[in-house]
């Protein structure tokens, strides 16, 4: 299980890094209140039922990565990876 954290924090971190290549052509408050709807989403799609464990890991891929690792997070778990 650990393997698997690790995978996922290591494509965070690449996405992240993307991300943060292309913060110079973008406004820096885009960027946050992509992170910020990102954890907003998370929370409510374990409130409506969803089986997405909000494990700290997650909550820090979210909060990077914004939509992109909501993304990553819901497919790894639908997957059975998470």
């Amino acid at each position: 299980m650990i393997v698997v954290e690790i995978t996922v924090l290591l494509i965070a971190l690449i996405v992240t890094y993307l991300i943060f290549k292309l913060v110079n052509a973008l406004d820096i408050k885009k960027v946050i209140m992509n992170s910020i709807a990102g954890i907003i989403s998370l929370l409510i799609l374990n409130a409506l039922g969803f089986n997405i464990k909000l494990s700290l890991l997650n909550l820090v891929i979210v909060a990077l990565t914004g939509f992109i690792g909501l993304a990553l997070i819901i497919i790894l778990t639908f997957i059975g990876l998470i």
